[in-house]
C-alpha cells in the first residue's frame, strides 16, 4: 500500500487484515510488536491464530511491517534527531561476526560516536 510521504513522494508499507467473521465488526485491532525493526506482519500471525475466538470473530485484525522491515521500504528522516536513523538498519544475522560489526559501526557514526 503506497503512502504519501511529505505530500510529494510514496513508500510501500505491508498491512494485512484479517475481517472479522460476524459483520458489523467492532472495528479495527491493531497488533505491533513494539520493534524497532520487527516485520509484525509477518511475526504475528501465531498471535493472531492464538487469539480466542470471540475476539478474531468481532474485531477486523491488522498487521503491518513498520517502515524500513522486510516488507515495507525505508525513508529518510531530514529532520529526526541526530542517531535515530540508526533504528532503521535491519539487524544482522547474529552468526555474522562480519555483519555485526558492520551494524555496530553504522550504529556509532550514526550516533555520533
Amino acid at each position: 500500500m503506497p503512502l504519501v510521504d511529505g505530500g510529494t513522494e510514496t513508500i510501500d508499507l505491508e498491512v494485512r487484515r484479517r475481517p472479522a467473521s460476524i459483520t458489523p465488526s467492532l472495528g479495527p485491532l491493531f497488533i505491533n510488536l513494539g520493534g524497532p525493526g520487527d516485520p509484525s506482519a509477518d511475526s504475528a500471525v501465531p498471535i493472531v491464530a492464538a487469539l480466542p475466538p470471540d475476539v478474531r470473530d468481532r474485531f477486523d485484525v491488522v498487521l503491518m511491517d513498520p517502515r524500513a522491515t522486510l516488507h515495507s521500504s525505508a525513508t529518510a528522516c531530514p529532520n529526526a534527531k541526530p542517531g535515530i536513523e540508526g533504528a532503521y538498519y535491519s539487524l544482522p544475522d547474529p552468526n555474522d561476526a562480519a555483519a555485526v560489526q558492520a551494524f555496530m559501526d553504522r550504529m556509532a557514526a550514526a550516533n555520533g560516536a
